[in-house]
């Protein structure tokens, strides 16, 4: 049966790639009005320093990969970003299946594809893969006994991933709650060193666009202050900065909700520490530091939840494995929430009150998380020690 299941997670990223770069609706640049493509195209043709002659709302990361991906017009850079973006979801399969087979069983990166399939069209068409690569790499590279090369790896992978999206700068608590001390200094090193390099070239202000992603006064539809104005009042959503937003956010909410993540952070990185180094207690406050950015961002786009896919899968074969389930769960609800309403309509009080629910699914995840780390955690909870490996059947 594993090789069936392989076959089909490929096959069906195959098939969505065909169809987004072949589709009879994608060839033609007024036909992606609106599709992310178009914006990075409006950023790699503008003149000037990005942050400075014009404003940006991505970190200098995304702004390196959109000028190096970019073609002439939008399906050209439309088609290059898929194309890479398979290559790189494909590619962290099967370096956590081949890294992490002998610590965790073989088929962590056979689970991660199967979490991430029903986003894989939306995970496609941005950067949140390339994302999700940077958690897995860097949870492999704090499996890895520590060596100088490892911890530097670990820092070098970290300060890319969190340079392209936020997610991986989490990885630094789950160094720090399995004692990799040389690890976490590398990885806040380089990405003190990357954060300087973008001032210099961005200024300041270049972080306040990203904070602010342009400016834009209303909550982002799908996050929860969002759903919550949907269901609870009549106010309509708009267009804007290329996403639907309702309402007006609230900067002191946002302040709170940040402050909250940190707290969560580091209440799971004190109790991680409690607990014997092992991949699991890594994957355990990756997931759930993770989670609780999500649920507390103004902005909660459904392929986000890809950052949560590395964790989960490496969590498969250990006595944590109902976390893998509960990630799944909430990936499953947020694609069948965008199916059967898409963006436009994700105010319809159904489609608010389902996004709710996935939200409680995270919030869920994240209270599991703390639970597991709390647990003895003594014994290692590896396989090979445990006998606790649960595969998927080989058939």
């Amino acid at each position: 049966m594993r090789r069936w299941l392989w076959v089909m997670a490929v096959g069906v990223r195959l098939m969505a790639a065909a169809l987004l770069l072949f589709g009879p609706w994608t060839d033609d640049p007024a036909e992606l009005e609106g599709w992310d493509a178009t914006r990075f195209q409006q950023i790699s043709d503008a003149v000037g320093t990005p942050w400075v002659d014009y404003p940006v709302e991505y970190p200098p990361g995304t702004v390196v990969l959109i000028e190096v991906l970019a073609r002439s017009n939008e399906v050209g850079t439309n088609r290059t970003l898929i194309a890479s973006s398979l290559v790189v979801d494909l590619a962290t399969a099967i370096v956590l299946e081949r890294t992490l087979r002998r610590r965790l069983g073989p088929d962590v990166g056979l689970v991660y594809l199967l979490l991430g399939t029903a986003l894989v069209p939306a995970g496609l068409l941005r950067f949140d893969l390339w994302s999700s690569a940077g958690v897995a790499l860097g949870l492999i590279l704090l499996v890895k006994r520590p060596r100088l090369a490892v911890d530097l790896g670990f820092g070098l992978a970290v300060a890319v991933g969190a340079a392209i999206k936020v997610a991986p700068v989490l990885l630094v608590a789950a160094a720090l709650a399995t004692r990799r001390w040389r690890a976490a200094a590398a990885a806040t090193a380089i990405g003190t060193l990357f954060g300087a390099a973008w001032i210099v070239v961005g200024g300041f202000d270049a972080i306040g666009q990203v904070l602010s992603l342009r400016s834009v006064t209303g909550w982002h539809l799908e996050s929860v202050p969002g759903s919550l104005i949907a269901l609870a009042t009549s106010e309509q959503p708009r267009l804007e900065a290329d996403a639907f937003r309702i309402g007006t956010i609230n900067p002191s909410l946002t302040l709170v909700g940040r402050v909250i993540t940190v707290i969560v952070t580091l209440m799971l990185l004190l109790v991680g520490q409690r607990r014997r180094s092992t991949p699991e207690t890594a994957a355990l406050v990756t997931l759930g530091a993770t989670a609780c950015l999500l649920v507390t961002a103004p902005l909660l786009s459904p392929q986000f939840l890809l950052w949560l896919t590395p964790p989960a899968a490496m969590l498969w074969s250990t006595p944590a494995r109902k976390l893998t389930w509960l990630t799944g769960a909430a990936v499953a609800l947020t694609a069948l929430t965008l199916a059967l309403f898409g963006p436009p309509d994700l105010d319809h009080p159904i489609a608010a009150s389902l996004l709710l629910i996935r939200d409680a699914l995270v919030i869920a995840l994240v209270v599991a998380v703390g639970r597991e780390l709390l647990r003895n955690g003594t014994g290692d909870s590896t396989p090979a020690s445990t006998g606790d490996q649960r595969r998927i059947p080989s058939g």
